[in-house]
């Protein structure tokens, strides 16, 4: 029996139960343990649920979609109706709790539909796509992969006066899409020409900072052992802890999610969904929402994803969410959405396929060929760096204000894992939810543009301009 795997466990559960007590207690406070939703906020749901999941609808010029992958998993997309001229390709994934809705703003964008396809995808457990057997960083990235491969052969076409020269691919990520684009970047650096990563934390960094810091703080300790009388030694272990604490309290959902299942998959239809209902909140800056609202009811349908009458209205065969959506309906999806936090996306290897690495070789023969100077890959593929450097141009996003992740864990040295050409921008009194805030939302259509333009100047001179002076250029190499 490994005593100090049991001993991790016995205490992640401790630390889980007390974070749930700590929820549960709060819920009850708020009063929505036992209240139930009324009737104008029921109707107000089912009409929003219906404007984002109902296949026959078109807000904005969205249109819906699904790809079927080799496996026959079945992932759901939409897109922004493209201007005719479009020749790039940007895609967005979303992360925990929400969907393709979550990039309604930037689907909506006159500036970035100019000249690109906008693609939003469900995560695979997430919205309108289809389970996977785990989510483990194999299956997910597995999956990933070949659905942005696909969208890049589908819409991605070269110009017929210079066949050598192809449109640029955009990927613009949020939460856990960002660590999965952290992934991409790091291990199939082939699939886009620029990655966008907001809120979220590179795997490998955040481990290592982690570990050095832990490491520190032991040796501190005991040196201070042998030195009982040195208050200063004392101190610098306590600063040097200080990081890690903040993380760990910031973090007390993950450990609620990673409890065992029965009392992890029952934590997320409490009080009505009241975990959910508060990171929408969070997302609103603040400001408490109402269930009878609009903007609430969107954001709620939004995470909560198709519900069993959208399931049970497709257009055609081809065009219906697969049977896994309807099975999830009466949850909304919730045991399936915690499992990209149970199954090892952040940590495990990714095994790739015969079919991925033939696919990202040819992606490379591709680039080399037609000598992009833009390559994702390019000069950058074999520079030398840390286990999990990026091998990718990424453009790193994070809110000062960002409640659920510590920067000093997050972003200390990550100027080491960088590839040419990539930066780190803090938004000044932005939180987690970029995408969806006011000042975030604006920041990502700004910089996902200057990237679909080709990068014709140096993002330091973007961020320069008026409505830009909330960004502070933390690191660039």
């Amino acid at each position: 029996m490994n005593w100090k795997k049991l001993t991790v466990r016995a205490a992640s559960i401790a630390y889980g139960m007390l974070n749930l007590g700590i929820f549960v207690l709060l819920a009850t406070l708020d009063g929505s343990t036992f209240r139930k939703p009324s009737d104008k906020a029921k109707k107000e749901l089912a009409a929003a649920t219906h404007r984002l999941w109902g296949l026959t609808a078109q807000p904005n010029g969205i249109k819906h979609h699904f790809h079927t992958l080799s496996d026959g998993t079945k992932l759901h997309y939409v897109t922004a109706e493209p201007a005719k001229t479009a020749r790039n390709l940007i895609i967005f994934l979303h992360g925990f709790p929400d969907s393709w809705a979550m990039w309604k703003y930037h689907l909506s964008s006159t500036k970035l539909s100019s000249d690109s396809t906008l693609v939003a995808l469900d995560l695979p457990g997430y919205g309108g796509s289809d389970d996977l057997p785990e989510y483990d960083a194999t299956n997910m990235l597995e999956a990933v992969t070949q659905f942005i491969l696909d969208m890049k052969a589908t819409y991605i076409h070269a110009k017929a006066d210079s066949p050598m020269e192809k449109g640029r691919v955009i990927l613009v990520c949020h939460d856990w899409g960002a660590v999965i684009g952290f992934r991409l970047a790091s291990e199939a650096p082939q699939v886009a020409d620029r990655f966008i990563l907001a809120s979220a934390v590179h795997p490998a960094l955040a481990i290592a900072n982690i570990k050095t810091r832990w490491t520190t703080v032991v040796q501190m300790l005991r040196t201070w052992k042998h030195r009982p009388r040195s208050v200063k030694l004392l101190k610098k272990a306590a600063a040097s802890l200080s990081p890690l604490l903040r993380q760990l309290k910031k973090s007390g959902y993950i450990f609620v999610f990673n409890l065992p299942a029965p009392i992890a998959n029952a934590f997320g239809p409490l009080g009505n969904y009241w975990f959910m209902r508060l990171t929408h909140e969070l997302a609103a800056e603040g400001k408490k929402y109402l269930l009878e609202s609009r903007e609430a009811a969107e954001m709620m349908a939004g995470s909560l994803g198709p519900s069993i009458e959208e399931c049970s209205s497709p257009m055609t065969k081809v065009m219906a969410y697969p049977p896994a959506v309807k099975q999830r309906a009466p949850t909304g999806g919730w045991s399936s959405k915690i499992r990209i936090y149970r199954d090892g996306l952040l940590t495990k290897s990714w095994t790739k396929s015969m079919d991925t690495l033939w696919s990202l070789t040819q992606e490379e023969q591709s680039e080399s060929l037609a000598k992009r100077r833009r390559s994702s890959a390019g000069a950058a593929l074999f520079d030398s760096g840390p286990e999990g450097s990026l091998k990718a141009k990424v453009t790193v996003l994070w809110g000062s204000k960002d409640p659920a992740g510590e920067a000093r864990v997050a972003l200390e040295g990550i100027e080491d894992y960088m590839s040419r050409d990539s930066q780190v921008l803090v938004l000044d009194g932005t939180g987690h939810w970029m995408p969806v805030e006011k000042n975030g939302k604006l920041v990502i259509e700004e910089i996902v543009k200057w990237a679909a333009d080709g990068e014709r100047t140096k993002l330091r001179e973007l961020i320069k301009q008026e409505d830009m002076q909330s960004v502070k250029l933390m690191a660039e190499r």
